[in-house]
């Protein structure tokens, strides 16, 4: 038996290999040491894990069939349970049901590496200017958001204390397990937790208030060791300040929330490396902090701003930085646009030079929209957000913004003439493209702009009606739940589409 998920065994080992811990064995115990940070009732199991990891195994423990006591790798921890697994399996085996049949039916697909991209249907074989309008009012969107958050609230662990689900995820090296949901923005724990709050922010039910609480105080319960990584983004530890910067600033404020941030802010001074990634990187931390700034204008957090900002100059200047990508996720928009946030922060015109730099090469990069995919990750949604961004700081900033207007016009008429994605999801399908409408009508307060959005959002819900399900990557008869590629993205965007003034977009 595992008793924990084998990749936090794999990730403390991977961390204990760095020259650092292996040049001085008590720094590498400190290391595994780790492992007291989520106790058991039996401290002599973690003493067991400890002693298998010094020797670079991950620990296993183990049963006879017929008996109650649970093993290590060397030796009788004495009894665990009140049943033998013979009888656990006996119990299980008669109360198992089709549905948990089925599911383990998708799990064994999933084994085999049967997790693709949905197939193609007709309903979504039109492009986007060819989609009628229709009549949908923010009455409906609320129906449809409260109904989905009670289907993903439903599919969650039957647990009294934790408010935690199953799911697959995807590690950094392309591979699918199914296991706990992680606490990060991206799929994770914390894009259900700001889904949450803003669902209690249209309707006033202060149940979806207690769901974000419960949600961030499980996350924050231990005192995690936070590593140096390179990931500093969406998908990392650092989550918690990426979610919290989407908060209106009465809750910003709540001495609880800043508790947590200062902690990550904390761990962040001991962060060295970094990636200017926006999804995985420093440029999406940047854009954080500067909207904690904004909306608090503590010089705090302007001073990380800084520091994260000239970490990401100085990998330009040694010509560190990977290859960029079209679109918002990979490319060089959203570094453009922080610089020029920068810019109307603190007046530099060394920021505002670099801005302008980055912007022109992502434009010579990337104009041929004709070749480009349509999704917000790599391609012309993102592409446009980011220009509507960089269009909206730099009018704030008194700046000529006319050529960015003149090229988010073409690349509208690039969308409009595009298909519509075979995919429901925020980061690369039709709830990124409702983002696209609902960010451009913030710059243009065209009506026009919001009701695309609206028709969008319609045609994924009646056809989610037709079919009995969203059209996303996931399992026959296991659901995708979070907030870039599964259900909780689309449950962002309904609620969005009901007040689009005090949600925010958390595309840009």
């Amino acid at each position: 038996q595992l008793l924990r998920n084998t990749n936090q065994y794999a990730k403390i080992l991977g961390h204990s290999y760095h020259p650092d811990f292996l040049s001085d064995m008590l720094d590498r115990e400190k290391i595994l040491e780790n492992m007291w940070s989520i106790e058991f009732n039996n401290s002599t199991f973690i003493i067991s894990e400890i002693e298998d990891m010094m020797f670079n195994d991950v620990p296993y423990f183990s049963y006879y069939t017929h008996g109650l006591e649970i093993y290590s790798s060397n030796r009788n921890l004495g009894e665990f349970t009140s049943k033998t697994s013979y009888e656990y399996l006996i119990e299980h085996i008669i109360r198992i049901s089709n549905e948990d049949i089925l599911k383990q039916v998708s799990l064994i697909e999933l084994a085999y590496g049967n997790y693709d991209i949905p197939n193609k249907i007709k309903e979504y074989e039109m492009t986007v200017q060819s989609l009628k309008e229709n009549s949908s009012t923010e009455n409906t969107f609320l129906e449809c958001a409260i109904n989905l958050s009670k289907k993903i609230l439903s599919e969650r662990i039957k647990s009294e204390d934790l408010l935690l689900w199953m799911t697959v995820n995807t590690s950094k090296y392309e591979e699918d397990s199914y296991n706990v949901i992680s606490a990060d923005f991206y799929d994770g724990v914390y894009g259900i937790a700001l889904a949450m709050y803003y669902l209690y922010k249209v309707t006033n039910e202060t149940k979806y208030y207690s769901y974000f609480e419960k949600i961030i105080d499980e996350c924050n319960t231990e005192d995690q060791i936070i590593y140096v990584e390179k990931n500093i983004g969406y998908t990392s530890t650092f989550s918690f300040i990426h979610m919290a910067s989407f908060l209106e600033k009465e809750d910003l404020q709540k001495s609880k929330v800043k508790g947590y941030i200062n902690k990550y802010l904390k761990k962040l001074e001991n962060n060295i490396e970094i990636d200017v990634d926006y999804l995985n990187g420093a440029t999406s931390l940047v854009n954080s902090l500067i909207r904690l700034y904004d909306n608090s204008h503590d010089t705090t957090y302007l001073s990380h701003i800084i520091t994260y900002a000239e970490k990401i100059l100085a990998c330009f200047k040694k010509d560190e930085v990977k290859d960029f990508q079209a679109g918002f996720a990979h490319g060089l928009g959203p570094i453009s646009l922080i610089f020029y946030k920068l810019y109307s922060i603190t007046k530099s015109i060394k920021y505002l030079n670099f801005a302008a730099d980055i912007l022109d090469k992502d434009k010579h990069l990337y104009s041929n929209y004709e070749e480009m995919p349509l999704s917000w990750c790599r391609g012309l949604t993102g592409l446009a957000i980011s220009r509507i961004e960089i269009c909206k700081t730099m009018k704030k900033a008194n700046l000529d913004y006319t050529e960015v207007l003149e090229e988010i016009e073409k690349i509208n008429d690039h969308i409009m003439k595009s298909a519509m994605f075979q995919n429901d999801c925020l980061c690369h399908g039709n709830s990124g493209l409702v983002e696209y409408f609902l960010t451009r009508y913030s710059l243009t307060l065209d009506l026009h702009d919001y009701d695309m959005a609206k028709t969008i959002m319609n045609k994924i819900m009646t056809t989610q009606k037709a079919k009995g399900k969203f059209h996303l990557k996931q399992l026959e008869h296991i659901s995708s739940i979070g907030l870039f590629t599964g259900e909780t993205g689309i449950l962002f965007e309904l609620i969005r589409l009901i007040n689009p003034e005090i949600v925010p977009s958390v595309l840009s």
